[in-house]
């Protein structure tokens, strides 16, 4: 993997496949570390490369607060709507 990492010289768009398949092989450690070293180095794919190091865990509790935020502003509409 890595051979061929350096071999393209290190393409922004193969970062965050390479940290997925750190997470796919179960290398939180790598996986994470090597997120922070990509939104170092390319600030554009920072994103892109801390979604691709999140365990199942993290995006399942992501999902979670994204939803009960939605609820909550929802709520807050609700409420200035219909007084």
């Amino acid at each position: 993997m890595e051979q061929r990492f350096e071999y393209f010289g290190k393409a922004p768009k193969l970062w965050p496949d390479r940290i997925a398949f750190y997470q796919m092989r179960g290398d939180n450690k790598q996986s994470k570390g090597t997120a922070a070293a990509c939104a170092i180095a390319l600030p554009d794919y920072r994103h892109a490369c801390r979604d691709a190091s999140q365990t199942l865990v993290e995006i399942a509790a992501n999902k979670a607060k994204s939803d009960a935020h939605a609820n909550v502003i929802v709520q807050n509409v609700e409420l200035k709507l219909f007084k």
